[in-house]
C-alpha cells in the first residue's frame, strides 16, 4: 500500500533539516563575515565598534555563498541519518517512495533559491554600500594619513599628488565642501598607459576642496570656475578639487613651462554605484538602456564629445584670429586673455599631436592678460616666436578648455593703455630657464560642448562615424561603443549569474539527500565530500562561465549554465541507481 502523504514524516524531516541548515549557515556566515572585517580591522579603518556593525553588515551578503553549500551539508547529514537508522528502509517498505522522501529537500532548496535571489537582488547592495560607508566614511582622514606617512594621494592609475604636509581648514558653507585642505611643498604627476610620465607640476602651495553628493556646485568660493563642474550622476560620489598655484613643471616633450593655475577635479564615485553586480535586476535592465549611467562610460562619453567640439572650437578660434587678428578668451578667474595672432597652421604630430600651430604677426604671437575690469591698470603680456593651441578634452568640464602654449618666449610688463590699441609693448627679458610657457582652462563665447554633454552615447558614436580622417576621434568612438558593448554583456553575465546560483542552490539539496540516500553505508562525511566536489565544480562553471560571458557574449551562457546542468543529470543518474536498489 502507497501512503499518498506522509505529512508526519515530512515535518519531521524538515524540522531536522532547517535546525542543521540554520546552524551550519549561522557558523560558515559569522566566520566568513569575520575573515573579511580583519584587513580593515587591522590596517585601523576600523575601531572595535565598527568591527562588529561591518560583520553585522556583511553576514547578509555572505549568504549567497554560505547557503548552497550550507543546505547541501544539512540535506546529506540528514538524509544520511535516515538511511544508517534504517529508517529509509522502513518508510520504503510502508509504501514511502523515495522520490516522496525527498519532497522536504525540494521544497527546502525552492525557498532557498527565492531567499538567495532576493539577497542578490534587493539585499546584498543596500548592505554592503552600509560596509563601504564604515569603510570610506572619512575621506579627509584617509588623505591626511596618507600624506602624513609620505604616500602619495591616488586619484587613477594615470594622476597622483605627493605633498610635504597637509592642514585642514573645515567645511565651507559658500561652496558646500565638507572640508578643505591647504597642501604645501605639491608635486602633481601624470602617467600614460605605459606609466611613463608624461607632465609633471611642482607648486608650493595647492589648495583641496571635498564635495560630497551627486555633483559638485556651479562655484568653489572665487577661484574655481563653472568650467570645473562635474557631470551630474544619479550615483553618489566624492568629488575632489585641487587647484595649483603658480606651479612650474613639464608638460610631454616640451620642456619647463610654467602655469598660472591650474585646477584638477576627480569624481571619485561610489564603488557600489559602478559595480553593475550590486544593481537590482530591474536596474540593470535599466542600465542597458542607459549606460551613461556608468561613471566610467560616461567619462567616455563627455571625451568624445570634448574630440568633437576640440576641432570646431579651434576652428572657430581661427576664424576670429583671420578676420581681426586678435581672438578673447578669458582664464578660470575671469580675467580677459587676448590672443594675437595672424591665424592657425596645420594641426601638429608626434608630441605635438592635438595642437594646432599659430602662425605669427610680425614674428610674434602674443597672449595679453589684464586684471578683471576694462580699466584695471595690472597685465602683462606673453611673445613667442612659436605658439600652439589646444582644446583638449576634460571628461570633468562642461564647456571647452582652451589651452595656449608658447615656445621661445620673451616676457614684457604691459602698458594698461596698449591693451585694444594694437599697440605693441617693448620685449622683455627671456623667462630664465624656461623654454614655454603655457596657460590652461581658457573659455570662450562660441562652445559647442554644452550641446555635445547632452547628447547619448550611441548618438555621439554616429556622429563620430561620419568624420573620416581624424585618428583621435576614431579611436575614441571605437574606445566608448566596445565599453558599452562590455557593459551589456557584464549585465547579462551578471543576471544570467543570479539565475544559475539560485538553481544551483536547489540541485546541491537534492544532490545531498540523493547521495546520502544511496551511500547510507559509507561515513557522514565521506558522503558529503561526494555532493560537495560536484557542488563545488558547479560554482567555478557559473564563476568561470560569467567571466566568459562578459568577455565574448552569449557563448560563455553553456558554461555558465553547464555546471548547473551537469549536477542536474549527476544527481539524475545517482536517483536512478537509488531506485534499483
Amino acid at each position: 500500500m502507497r501512503i499518498p502523504r506522509p505529512s508526519t514524516l515530512w515535518r519531521a524531516l524538515n524540522l531536522e533539516l532547517w535546525r542543521l541548515l540554520l546552524l551550519t549557515a549561522a557558523v560558515v556566515v559569522v566566520i566568513t563575515a569575520f575573515a573579511l572585517t580583519v584587513q580593515p580591522l587591522a590596517s585601523g579603518r576600523l575601531g572595535p565598534v565598527d568591527a562588529l556593525r561591518f560583520m553585522g553588515y556583511a553576514s547578509l551578503p555572505m549568504l549567497q555563498y554560505a547557503l548552497p553549500f550550507a543546505a547541501g551539508f544539512a540535506a546529506t547529514l540528514v538524509y544520511h541519518r535516515l538511511g544508517a537508522d534504517n529508517e529509509l528502509t522502513a518508510c520504503f517498505a510502508g509504501g514511502i517512495s523515495h522520490r516522496k522522501l525527498l519532497f522536504p529537500a525540494l521544497a527546502t532548496g525552492a525557498i532557498l533559491s527565492a531567499v538567495l535571489m532576493l539577497v542578490a537582488d534587493q539585499a546584498m547592495p543596500r548592505f554592503l554600500r552600509s560596509m563601504q560607508e564604515l569603510i570610506t566614511r572619512d575621506v579627509t582622514q584617509i588623505i591626511v594619513a596618507s600624506i602624513k606617512r609620505g604616500e602619495s594621494i591616488q586619484f587613477d592609475r594615470q594622476r597622483a599628488i605627493y605633498a610635504d604636509d597637509v592642514t585642514t581648514l573645515g567645511p565651507d558653507a559658500e561652496s558646500g565642501a565638507f572640508e578643505r585642505l591647504v597642501l604645501t611643498g605639491v608635486l602633481a604627476v601624470k602617467l600614460d598607459h605605459q606609466g611613463r610620465v608624461i607632465q609633471e607640476a611642482a607648486s608650493s602651495v595647492a589648495y583641496v576642496w571635498l564635495f560630497r553628493g551627486p555633483r559638485a556646485p556651479l562655484a568653489v568660493a572665487a577661484p574655481i570656475h563653472p568650467a570645473t563642474e562635474p557631470s551630474a550622476r544619479a550615483g553618489s560620489v566624492t568629488t575632489i578639487v585641487l587647484r595649483l598655484r603658480d606651479s612650474i613643471g613639464r608638460q610631454d616633450r616640451t620642456g619647463m613651462a610654467e602655469w598660472d593655475d591650474t585646477t584638477l577635479v576627480e569624481a571619485v564615485p561610489d564603488a557600489f554605484e559602478d559595480d553593475p553586480k550590486y544593481w537590482s535586476w530591474l536596474a540593470l535592465n535599466q542600465l542597458a538602456r542607459e549606460p551613461e549611467r556608468m561613471e566610467w562610460i560616461d567619462r567616455r562619453r563627455r571625451t568624445l564629445a570634448g574630440l568633437l567640439a576640440e576641432s570646431s572650437a579651434v576652428e572657430a578660434i581661427g576664424r576670429q584670429l583671420t578676420k581681426s587678428g586678435r581672438a578673447d578668451l578669458a582664464d578660470p578667474a575671469d580675467r580677459p586673455v587676448t590672443l594675437a595672432a595672424r591665424g592657425l597652421g596645420a594641426p601638429g604630430t608626434g608630441a605635438n599631436e592635438g595642437w594646432w600651430s599659430l602662425e605669427p604677426t610680425d614674428g610674434f604671437v602674443e597672449v595679453r592678460t589684464r586684471g578683471a575690469g576694462a580699466s584695471s591698470p595690472s597685465g602683462r603680456v606673453q611673445r613667442a616666436r612659436r605658439g600652439w593651441i589646444s582644446a583638449p578634452p576634460t571628461p570633468e568640464r562642461q564647456t571647452t578648455a582652451i589651452s595656449i602654449r608658447l615656445e621661445d618666449v620673451a616676457v614684457a610688463a604691459a602698458d594698461p593703455l596698449a591693451f585694444g590699441t594694437g599697440e605693441a609693448p617693448a620685449e622683455g627679458e627671456p623667462i630664465g630657464g624656461l623654454s614655454a610657457w603655457v596657460t590652461e582652462g581658457l573659455s570662450f563665447s562660441t562652445d559647442p560642448l554644452p550641446g555635445l554633454l547632452r547628447q547619448p552615447s550611441a548618438q555621439l558614436i554616429e556622429q563620430s562615424r561620419a568624420i573620416k580622417d581624424d585618428a583621435r576621434l576614431s579611436a575614441a568612438a571605437n574606445e566608448l561603443d566596445a565599453q558599452v558593448a562590455s557593459l551589456r554583456r557584464e549585465i547579462l553575465s551578471k543576471q544570467q549569474e543570479r539565475l544559475a546560483s539560485s538553481a544551483a542552490c536547489l540541485v546541491m539539496v537534492l544532490c545531498g539527500a540523493v547521495l546520502a540516500m544511496r551511500l547510507r553505508e559509507r561515513l557522514p562525511l565521506t558522503v558529503y565530500l561526494w555532493s560537495f566536489l560536484p557542488a563545488l565544480l558547479t560554482i567555478l562553471s557559473i564563476s568561470g562561465g560569467q567571466r566568459l560571458t562578459h568577455q565574448h557574449g552569449p557563448i560563455g551562457l553553456l558554461l555558465l549554465w553547464g555546471g548547473v546542468a551537469g549536477l542536474a543529470l549527476f544527481t539524475l543518474v545517482e536517483f536512478a541507481r537509488l531506485a534499483r536498489r
